[in-house]
C-alpha cells in the first residue's frame, strides 16, 4: 500500500539513507501517480542533495499542496537558498521617558550565493542621539570543509559615533556531533 511505502521512505529518511529513500519515492510516484506525497518527498530529497532547480520544478507541479506544511517548508527553504536575495529591515527603539528620542536603525542588504560561499553587502543607517550615520558592511561565509566554514566581515562607517569607523571580524565555525564550536575575534575602531 502507499502508506506502507511512505513509512518505509520515512525510516530511510530518519536514518539518513537518502539514496534508498529516493529509490522508494520514485517507485511510489510510479505505482501511485495520484499521490502527491511521493513527489513531495522526491522534491525534498532533491533539495537535500543540492538540486534546487529540479526540486523547485517538482514543487511547481504540486499546486494542489499549496498551504501544506511540508510543501511550504521545502519551498521556503529553497527560496532562501536562491542565488540572489535583497532584504530591507528597520528597528525602532522607543523609551517611556518623554525626554528620550527613539533610536532608528535601518539596513538594505544584497546577498549573492556562490557555489563556495555566500557574499553579503549591507548598508546600515542609524539615527541615535540626534546624530545620523551610515555604515557599509561586507560579509563572506566561505565553506572550508563539509562541516567547517569561516565568517569574515569588514565594515566602514562615516565616523559619526553611532557605528565603529572600522570593524573587522574573522571567526571559524565547525559542526560537531551535537554542538557547533567557534573561535575568532572582532576588532572595532571608534577613533576618527
Amino acid at each position: 500500500s502507499d502508506e506502507a511505502l511512505e513509512a518505509l521512505i520515512n525510516v530511510y529518511l530518519w536514518s539518513g539513507k537518502n539514496d534508498s529513500a529516493m529509490y522508494y519515492a520514485r517507485i511510489g510516484m510510479e505505482r501511485f501517480p495520484r499521490s502527491a506525497s511521493f513527489t513531495l518527498t522526491k522534491a525534498q530529497l532533491l533539495a537535500l542533495q543540492g538540486h534546487d532547480k529540479e526540486s523547485l520544478q517538482l514543487l511547481e507541479s504540486l499546486d494542489s499542496l499549496r498551504g501544506n506544511a511540508r510543501y511550504e517548508a521545502t519551498r521556503t527553504s529553497l527560496l532562501k537558498r536562491s542565488k540572489n536575495m535583497v532584504s530591507l529591515s528597520y528597528l525602532n527603539t522607543s523609551f517611556s521617558n518623554p525626554g528620550a528620542d527613539p533610536w532608528h536603525l535601518a539596513s538594505a542588504e544584497y546577498k549573492r550565493n556562490f557555489t563556495a560561499m555566500p557574499l553579503i553587502a549591507r548598508l546600515n543607517y542609524g539615527h541615535l542621539f540626534n546624530n545620523d550615520a551610515l555604515q557599509f558592511e561586507a560579509e563572506a561565509y566561505p565553506k572550508i570543509t563539509k562541516n567547517t566554514y569561516l565568517y569574515a566581515n569588514i565594515s566602514l562607517a562615516d565616523g559619526k559615533a553611532i557605528f565603529p569607523n572600522v570593524k573587522a571580524a574573522l571567526e571559524l565555525y565547525t559542526a560537531l556531533k551535537r554542538w557547533t564550536a567557534s573561535v575568532g575575534g572582532h576588532w572595532l575602531n571608534f577613533r576618527p
